[in-house]
């Protein structure tokens, strides 16, 4: 992605586990909106696109949470963490969010991941969710 173009962003699927989430696709729902410094995810047409997914995928496979990207090697803003804490706070299961920060000098993206708390009850009143470290898939 060049300087310029605009943030894509969608749905993450898959599973929980004992030790977190493990992710097992990110399904693109786009926005006619988006711009090179924002992105918002629309609720019925994301929805929709989740609804048909999930029709047709593994049935412990389910929302785990949210991605966009950054058209520069930025981590999560001000913004994503807001976002984030309503997504802790609205969801009584660990959520994941993850921003692909792209670097367009290098081609490379550095993938950062929020994890949400929801345990105990208090730290899900507050929003309360953790920086991880992302680990790359086999």
């Amino acid at each position: 992605m060049l300087p310029g173009t605009t943030e894509h962003g969608g749905i993450l699927v898959g599973y929980r586990t004992p030790n977190g989430l493990h992710i097992e696709d990110a399904l693109v729902v786009d926005d006619g909106t988006a711009a090179r410094t924002h992105y918002v995810r629309r609720a019925k047409p994301a929805q929709q696109i989740l609804v048909n997914y999930l029709a047709i995928s593994d049935p412990l496979i389910g929302y785990v949470g949210e991605w966009h990207t950054h058209p520069l090697p930025q981590p999560p803003s001000p913004r994503d963490r807001r976002t984030m804490r309503l997504m802790a706070m609205r969801n009584s299961n660990p959520v994941a969010l993850v921003v692909a920060a792209l670097n367009p000098g290098t081609r490379h993206v550095r993938l950062h991941g929020l994890l949400s708390d929801p345990h105990p009850a208090s730290h899900r009143l507050l929003g309360k969710f953790s920086d991880i470290t992302i680990a790359p898939g086999e």
